[in-house]
């Protein structure tokens, strides 16, 4: 695998360069947004999805997307982002 350099674009085609991208290392802050999700993330109930024996699959979708606001909303407090 070639190795990017810094001052190269970056490849996610962002038009950035690498270092500002991709490239720059997480600050502390981002690490703990990060650790915060993915605690949320395990924290959610098993979600089991049966679209043959849900007559309406659309239902289902939504449940599961309220379900991801709400774990969301928990994390951030509320705030929209």
């Amino acid at each position: 695998m070639p190795t990017i350099k810094r001052n190269a674009p970056c490849p996610c085609g962002s038009g950035h360069k690498y270092k500002k991208c991709h490239g720059a290392p997480a600050t502390e802050e981002q690490k703990k947004r990060f650790a915060q999700l993915q605690a949320a993330f395990h924290s959610l109930p098993a979600f089991e999805f049966k679209p043959a024996s849900d007559r309406r699959p659309k239902n289902a979708f939504r449940r599961l997307a309220d379900r991801i606001v709400k774990g969301w909303k928990r994390v951030t407090g509320g705030a929209n982002a």
